[in-house]
Formats: structure tokens, sequence, C-alpha cells
């Protein structure tokens, strides 16, 4: 069942880099989609529900790279993806 509270909007699979400081390491990724609620986010890395993540992700405007460090939790995953709230 779906609990999304926004439309999904796809994302070009645009890189991220998913840090699990928990248990020290980095993963890449790309994100699929995103909605007013959260991120999802393909992947290979098993990460456990609720975990807490810092996604970091580098956007363009203006000919300028932009870091973007955000704060995110597990709410579901698949064997190829991650959903991130």
């Amino acid at each position: 069942m779906e609990h999304r509270y926004g439309k999904r909007i796809p994302a070009k699979m645009m890189s991220v880099v998913i840090d699990y400081r928990k248990c020290n390491f980095c993963s890449p990724g790309k994100i699929s989609d995103v909605s007013y609620s959260g991120v999802l986010v393909r992947t290979n890395t098993p990460l456990p529900l609720f975990a807490l993540v810092q996604l970091r992700l580098v956007t363009r405007a203006d000919n300028v790279l932009r870091l973007h460090n955000l704060d995110a939790h597990v709410v579901r995953y698949t064997q190829d993806s991650v959903a991130f709230a």
C-alpha cells in the first residue's frame, strides 16, 4: 500500500552517495524518483529499516556546483532500491 503524500517525479537517475555513518561506510546509488515525502534510490546496498543516513548529491545551476547533504532514514527497501524519507 502506498503512503506517499505527493506525486512521484522522475529524477533521470541522478547520482547520490549514501553515507551510513553508524557502520562507517558509503555506497553509490542513483535517484530514480522523488516525491514530496521522500526519494527512491536504486542501489544494491542492503540497509536496515529506519537506518539513519546522509544522502550526498551534487547539483549544477548557472555553472556552479553545489554539494547537498540531506539527512534521511530508510522507510522501505527492495532487492534493488531503497526508499528514504
